[in-house]
């Protein structure tokens, strides 16, 4: 074989080599510099069977990717927000957890009006239903850590009633009803308390709701002294 094909030959060779070492490097090495350049990934050169463009292996992943999960403001779960942006500087919060009156609410709101205040209602169900507000009442303060009263409410009042029935050992019929009522008032800013007093009354009549509503009267005037009482 004549000199100049052998090297031809050798040439030829070593041409389909550096070709092919090229596709190998623009496979593998490629998209990862453009990904390190951020340049994402080559548009792919794949097609579907009805002709169109196939996906990138990283669109199939975004794709597939669970949705994030929106989160949840724990202070919008027990804080009406509306009322503590409308609240003004003799603000007070008033929380009634439990009442055997149920006029105790109205009647709180109307002795705290009287007294200057400017009653709202901060908080939700939530609040309560989860034993947040017994918490708070009960002097831990830990409860409104993640409740953000944007520094407008100073004080907050928070009621808790509880009652008891038994019949009257003496009068046929008649019952007897013991009203325990605690009223606490808290300074929200310094974490310390303007005015809280716990107080029974007794009732009597010839019905548990007759007994009840004797024993409410008395407590009317009761929470009406309290309140009087708070330093706000």
């Amino acid at each position: 074989m004549p000199r100049w094909l052998a090297v031809m030959a050798a040439l030829a060779a070593i041409l389909s080599v550096l070709v092919a070492a090229i596709a190998l490097v623009g496979t593998f090495v490629v998209p990862e510099v453009r990904k390190l350049l951020g340049l994402g990934e080559p548009p792919s050169t794949t097609t579907t069977p009805t002709g169109e463009r196939a996906p990138t292996p990283s669109a199939v992943r975004r794709a597939s990717a669970p949705a994030p999960t929106p989160t949840v403001s724990r202070s919008s779960t027990y804080v009406n927000r509306a009322a503590v942006e409308a609240a003004g500087p003799n603000s007070t919060g008033l929380v009634v957890i439990s009442a055997a009156d149920p006029t105790h609410h109205d009647q709180l709101s109307a002795m705290l009006t009287q007294r200057g205040r400017q009653v709202v209602m901060l908080f939700r169900p939530a609040f309560v239903s989860e034993g947040r507000a017994d918490k708070l009442m009960d002097g831990d303060w830990g409860v409104l850590a993640d409740v953000d009263l944007m520094g407008r409410v100073q004080t907050l009042v928070l009621s808790r009633s509880q009652v008891e029935y038994s019949p009257s050992p003496i009068v046929q019929n008649m019952w007897n009803v013991s009203l325990s009522v605690r009223l606490v008032c808290l300074r929200v800013g310094i974490q310390g308390d303007c005015g809280s007093q716990t107080f029974v009354v007794r009732g009597t009549g010839f019905s548990q709701e007759q007994a009840l509503r004797s024993a409410s009267e008395s407590a009317s005037a009761s929470a009406r002294d309290a309140v009087r009482a708070m330093t706000f």
